[in-house]
């Protein structure tokens, strides 16, 4: 439906989607793949927050398939994102407590 009507600001959620779908159904290497393409397409739409969660939840399957180096990798990237987003912000305050609380919902996600 969404590609039929070229709805591209839905396409990462649809890809998100996707992969918790295939994590259920015990297919991480797809999942890790929808991911990827969701996280392409929302950066090539400048969709940072979209983009942040499908680096979070990659990370975090990463991590629980004991791939220690490329989840760090890719953890790294998430707080380049947050970095990104947290420049957007004008006040000084707002940005930090912005970076503090993403930065803190990534820690729980991939220890």
């Amino acid at each position: 439906f969404a590609e039929e009507r070229t709805m591209r600001m839905y396409y990462p959620l649809i890809g998100m989607g996707e992969a918790h779908i295939a994590v259920a159904k015990g297919k991480t290497q797809v999942a890790l793949k929808d991911l990827a393409r969701a996280e392409e397409l929302a950066q090539e739409m400048q969709m940072r927050p979209s983009a942040l969660q499908a680096q979070e939840h990659a990370a975090l399957i990463l991590y629980a398939l004991g791939r220690r180096a490329e989840a760090q990798s890719k953890r790294q990237q998430a707080l380049a994102t947050i970095d990104q987003i947290a420049g957007l912000f004008h006040d000084d305050k707002l940005r930090s407590q912005y970076r503090e609380a993403a930065s803190a919902r990534l820690a729980k996600a991939t220890p």
